[in-house]
């Protein structure tokens, strides 16, 4: 059993505005609605590939049945830790030539009182699973090291999908995983990382902090996963991709999966890369789809550098 946990989950809207100008009139043509948050996404990404999971996290009084019952249907159980209110609405525009432009809210306050219980409820559903997942942003209110307390009451593998300082601030507790995008490794190397060298140099640092292994999502040009002494590149090229969001979600599911079965680096990274593929197949932030993951999972080649 994997446990996701979810401190900061969201109703994404995605508005289909066609030649969208900003500074003047622009009509909508449809709109959709997805319930996600990275923990979210990630344990239905996990059940897709066929193992269990429990999410957890904060959830809101307005839409705590309509996210249970999301989860539910993908085979995900889950125990929240519900505040008065509603979830934080992300606009996601979406223009004609497959541009996104992307307006997040902020979350509403989380008091210390609520951080205790979703700790609390950590360290009981840890005691049934085998790894964790701590991934995306922190609410108002809660401090750095939160996913670091959630990691020392768990007392399980976990991996981490964070930005900067949430990241680090569990390296000391040496997780499994850690999770980022190009854009948020540079951000915590605190320089362009312009090679593949650089990206290699830069996750040993995260390692040498604590990391086992580092998965690093580079969009269309795949990814790459680093450990003290492997270093492994994969990607596929020429798939028409729906939406990209929730792609290193899938990964990171994956890439969690796969380590629970003890599967070597290379094949870890395989997965990665074929989940978060079949994920952009699907749209907004829908879970991947079993059949494309397969198919791409035997296509990929893994390339040691």
């Amino acid at each position: 059993m994997i446990l996701t946990v979810c401190c900061n989950p969201c109703i994404d809207e995605y508005l289909y505005l066609p030649n969208f100008k900003p500074e003047t009139l622009n009509r909508v043509t449809h709109k959709s609605f997805f319930l996600a948050g990275k923990g979210i996404n990630v344990a239905k990404s996990v059940a897709r590939l066929g193992e269990k999971a429990v999410a957890t996290g904060f959830m809101f009084t307005n839409d705590s049945v309509k996210f249970t019952k999301d989860l539910s249907a993908y085979g995900v159980a889950s125990e929240f830790v519900e505040l008065q209110g509603s979830a934080r609405v992300n606009l996601k525009i979406i223009d004609s030539n497959g541009s996104t432009t992307e307006l997040n809210d902020n979350s509403i306050r989380v008091s210390e009182d609520y951080q205790l219980k979703l700790i609390k409820t950590v360290k009981e559903l840890a005691a049934d699973c085998d790894f964790a997942v701590f991934s995306g942003s922190l609410p108002l209110g809660v401090e750095k090291d939160f996913y670091l307390k959630l990691a020392e009451v768990a007392d399980i593998p976990f991996a981490v999908d964070a930005e900067d300082d949430v990241l680090r601030a569990t390296l000391p507790r040496r997780p499994v995983i850690v999770k980022p995008n190009i854009a948020e490794l540079e951000q915590i190397a605190k320089r362009s990382l312009e090679t593949v060298k650089d990206i290699i140099d830069s996750a040993r640092e995260l390692i040498k902090l604590g990391a086992k292994y580092v998965l690093v999502s580079r969009g269309k040009s795949g990814a790459i996963i680093v450990s003290e002494t492997e270093a492994y590149s994969a990607s596929i090229d020429g798939v028409a991709q729906i939406s990209p969001t929730g792609a290193g979600d899938a990964m990171l599911a994956a890439a969690v999966v796969k380590f629970t079965e003890h599967a070597p680096l290379k094949d870890i990274l395989r997965a990665s890369v074929a989940a978060g593929t079949a994920a952009v197949l699907t749209a907004g932030t829908l879970p991947l789809k079993t059949d494309a993951y397969n198919d791409y999972y035997k296509k990929i080649e893994v390339i040691e550098i």
